[in-house]
């Protein structure tokens, strides 16, 4: 048993990125699910962030200036005090997410997600709307049966389950990623690459662009 509990520490110390004042030693962040990590008075510059969930992080004082977040997930994740100086947002998504305080000095925004989010007291943000979409609330969809089973289906496989991509909880379907979803495939299509994705997906998929990635890659 002592030997199982060590393998499970191990194993989720791969998903946490805890730095405290100090910089961060690699230049590309990629294919990683961060949930729940602190990182303080941290300086990440010019770093390449790919695929990444940051959902319930914390990232307080934090300096990422020239970044790049491509398809990078801030699910209310904390970026008060934070510094965004000249960094490039793609395809990302922000929901429910703390930006009080935060500076966006020259940020960049390109086809990015921001949900029930509050933009009082944030520094310099400006967003694009003929290339991004901003909504008040997750999208209310009416889903054919047909669609609802191919998602159901999709929780036999423990990579597609294991972060909540299509469901915030056991039977709660996560409608703000099926949304994003059904903007690059139609139903019909989605439901083939759901079915395809569950049959061949043995690797995690950490965001919704990364599940995108591998469906779009479908023959």
């Amino acid at each position: 048993m002592k030997l199982l509990n060590k393998k499970i520490l191990r194993k989720k110390k791969l998903f946490k990125l805890n730095i405290f004042h100090k910089s961060s030693r690699t230049n590309i962040i990629k294919n990683k699910y961060y949930s729940k990590s602190q990182s303080f008075n941290a300086l990440f510059h010019m770093v390449q962030f790919k695929n990444v969930n940051f959902r319930g992080a914390i990232f307080t004082k934090c300096n990422f200036k020239s970044c790049v977040f491509d398809g990078v997930e801030f699910w209310g994740t904390n970026l008060k005090k934070s510094q965004f100086k000249n960094s490039r947002f793609k395809d990302c998504v922000f929901v429910g997410s703390k930006l009080e305080r935060a500076n966006f000095k020259n940020a960049q925004f390109i086809n990015c997600t921001f949900v029930n989010m509050n933009y009082s007291n944030v520094k310099n943000l400006n967003i694009d709307m003929q290339q991004n979409v901003k909504l008040n609330k997750y999208p209310a969809l009416i889903l054919s049966n047909n669609l609802q089973h191919a998602i159901i289906d999709t929780q036999t496989n423990k990579y597609l389950s294991k972060f909540k991509l299509l469901f915030l909880n056991n039977k709660k379907i996560n409608m703000l990623n099926v949304f994003l979803l059904l903007k690059h495939f139609s139903e019909n299509d989605l439901i083939s690459r759901l079915l395809y994705s569950k049959a061949k997906i043995s690797f995690d998929i950490p965001t919704v662009k990364s599940l995108i990635n591998f469906m779009q890659h479908k023959n």
